[in-house]
């Protein structure tokens, strides 16, 4: 029981008291002036009990409001952890999705490096081929090197005359690259430029025919020169030149059979 409800109690009794009329008038004084402290004190019980209550409602009220931000804070952080969520749940549809591209891209590129290792081995099939021929050209030269001088023109001349020209140009030179100076030298700048003719390469016969007319102008083979260079020149479509040639074979060597010839060509120029 508060002090308020004994205070209240208290003045009860009072009032009774007095109205019972069994107390004498000094006594009634007396027990008035208690009444009145009586109400006093109820008033500043009264005033002392709204204030404790105004501070119990406060109280209340800041807790409630203290609540309610621990509530928002919660709600916050938990509205964060949704979205976080559903951020992750986005990201890895995106890298299964990613993941799906990724290995198709994987098998297409490893499809493209097989047919490319595929085309890569047929190049190299084709490059080893090539290298067992030039190893073998390459021994026919190294053995060619190693016979005589006559040994090495007649097996050019032989391969002249099978209609091996590449083998025979191949095989002059090496007469010409071991003996520059023999007594084979005119004759095989000669054949070489005939192989050179043979296979359709004019310029390069003019070239080898011009190293027998300008080295060796008196040699069996000059008239031949002559007459072969203007017939490569006929052969590009230059006839003043081969007429040249043909003129200057006629000129040096009337009574050649190269000079008949010569003469039948410029009358088929005319």
């Amino acid at each position: 029981m508060n002090k308020f409800a004994l205070a209240y109690i208290a003045l009860l009794v009072a009032v009774l008291v007095v109205s019972s009329g069994c107390i004498t008038t000094k006594e009634s004084i007396k027990l008035q002036q208690q009444v009145d402290d009586i109400k006093a004190n109820m008033g500043l019980l009264k005033a002392e009990s709204a204030q404790q209550l105004r501070d119990e409602v406060k109280s209340v009220r800041e807790s409630q409001a203290d609540l309610l931000e621990r509530v928002g804070r919660v709600e916050g952080r938990v509205s964060e952890l949704i979205g976080r969520v559903d951020e992750a749940q986005f990201q890895a549809k995106e890298v299964q999705k990613n993941t799906s591209t990724l290995s198709s891209d994987i098998g297409k590129r490893i499809e493209n490096l097989e047919k490319a290792l595929e085309s890569l081995r047929g190049e190299l099939k084709g490059i080893s081929e090539a290298l067992d021929q030039i190893k073998e050209k390459k021994a026919l030269k190294d053995e060619a090197a190693r016979k005589a001088p006559d040994d090495l023109y007649n097996e050019a001349y032989s391969a002249y005359k099978a209609g091996r020209y590449e083998e025979a140009r191949d095989l002059f030179e090496k007469v010409l690259s071991k003996n520059p100076d023999g007594k084979y030298t005119p004759a095989a700048h000669y054949w070489r430029g005939e192989s050179f003719f043979q296979l359709k390469s004019y310029q390069e016969a003019i070239a080898e025919f011009g190293e027998v007319i300008q080295k060796f102008p008196k040699s069996e083979k000059a008239p031949g020169a002559y007459l072969r260079t203007g017939t490569a020149f006929m052969e590009l479509g230059d006839k003043e030149k081969a007429k040249l040639f043909f003129d200057e074979v006629i000129a040096k060597f009337p009574k050649s059979e190269q000079a008949r010839v010569a003469k039948k060509k410029l009358q088929s120029l005319k």
